[in-house]
């Protein structure tokens, strides 16, 4: 469902380090910034490296790559971004800030109208020997799943170790910092944000606040949001203040490519409670919205009640099998506002509409409604 994150205060600052330290750097990381592992390895070691990579971990990197959207949803979720989606991403074009010592490049920007989405790489500038994390510095670096434990296994740490405590061990600084898209209040509602640490030392952050539906125009305004700190790791209750920036970035609004309807059932009640009225389907670049509305059959129905109900029914494919999430990662009711009638929105990842969708209801027998694209 809808993920939230919350902000970590940091810090920003720089430590002078002996020539000893930054031998111990520079060897820890030296798979991080400037190790070029195809023209070093030999054809066996290039093969026992991979045969440990595909036994351990999903995020195989190649030096240099840099994550984005694609790498995002296919490791943490199992989905994809459509490829309409991908094209809208690199038309729309990157845009390069720097705060203190980072330089945040921010690019995969999407907006649909119920979703936007911005990827920032996030880099030290050249030179200066650290860790770089995201607006957690106290998680574990394995927390982050394979991503993180890949990271942990180059610098020769423990992935249960936090980002502080590597720090402390391998005697360097740690940044840690954040890169959030902002919509107006008006049409924003819960949003995401996750880094994922790429195989040079850069991160890239994503940023997804989810949104109303209600935005009319060309183009939105969005706020981008900054953040860079140098974490205290000796004394975390002395923090120095963090360096922020505040940007404005427009996005264009995509339209969807098309609009259709799926045929439902006469009169079909679920659970004595809901009468299943239409399903309609906005193709977008970046995937299908589902948006149902139903209509609650009895007065003295409650709005807990009626979403208990609704929350139990679940788009499936016609065998059963789950669809691809979609880019959202979330679905639900939209509101109360026209109440006993309510809607509900859910988006799956697909380049085009499906003939038949499934509406499975989830109950002590779960069974399954096929609907059908209307011709």
């Amino acid at each position: 469902m809808k993920r939230d994150m919350k902000e970590i205060n940091l810090q920003n600052a720089f430590w002078p380090m002996t020539d000893e330290c930054h031998d111990k750097l520079n060897t820890a990381l030296s798979g991080l910034r400037e190790e070029e592992p195809v023209k070093r390895f030999t054809a066996r070691t290039v093969l026992i490296a991979a045969c440990i990579i595909v036994a351990l971990m999903a995020v195989a990197l190649a030096a240099g790559q840099i994550l984005g959207w694609t790498d995002f949803y296919s490791n943490f979720y199992n989905t994809f971004v459509p490829d309409g989606a991908q094209q809208i991403m690199r038309d729309n074009g990157e845009v390069t800030y720097t705060v203190g010592p980072v330089t945040f490049t921010v690019g995969g920007l999407y907006f649909d109208g119920h979703i936007a989405t911005a990827s920032t790489n996030a880099r030290l500038a050249e030179g200066i020997n650290a860790l770089l994390t995201g607006n957690d510095p106290y998680d574990a670096i394995g927390a982050n799943g394979e991503n993180g434990e890949m990271i942990a296994q180059k610098l020769g740490v423990d992935p249960e170790l936090s980002w502080v405590d590597a720090a402390k061990e391998l005697k360097i600084p740690l940044y840690s910092v954040r890169a959030i898209l902002e919509a107006p209040e008006e049409y924003s509602g819960e949003a995401m944000e996750d880094p994922m640490f790429n195989d040079d030392g850069s991160l890239t952050y994503f940023s997804m606040p989810l949104l109303n539906g209600k935005f009319h125009g060309e183009a939105m305004e969005f706020g981008l949001y900054l953040r860079v700190q140098e974490i205290n790791v000796e004394d975390p209750a002395q923090q120095a203040e963090a360096l922020k920036e505040h940007k404005t970035i427009s996005i264009p609004l995509e339209a969807p490519d098309d609009t259709k309807e799926y045929t439902v059932p006469t009169n079909m009640i679920v659970e004595d409670t809901v009468r299943l009225d239409s399903v309609r389907g906005d193709l977008f670049s970046g995937g299908l919205y589902l948006t149902a509305s139903y209509t609650v059959l009895k007065e003295d129905t409650s709005e807990d009640d009626a979403v208990d109900v609704l929350y139990s029914l679940e788009y499936v494919q016609p065998n059963g099998e789950p669809f691809p999430t979609g880019m959202s990662l979330s679905g639900g009711v939209k509101d109360f506002d026209t109440w006993p009638v309510v809607e509900t929105e859910d988006m799956i990842s697909a380049n085009q509409f499906p003939e038949k969708i499934g509406l499975m209801i989830n109950g002590d027998e779960a069974s399954i409604v096929i609907l059908e694209l209307k011709k």
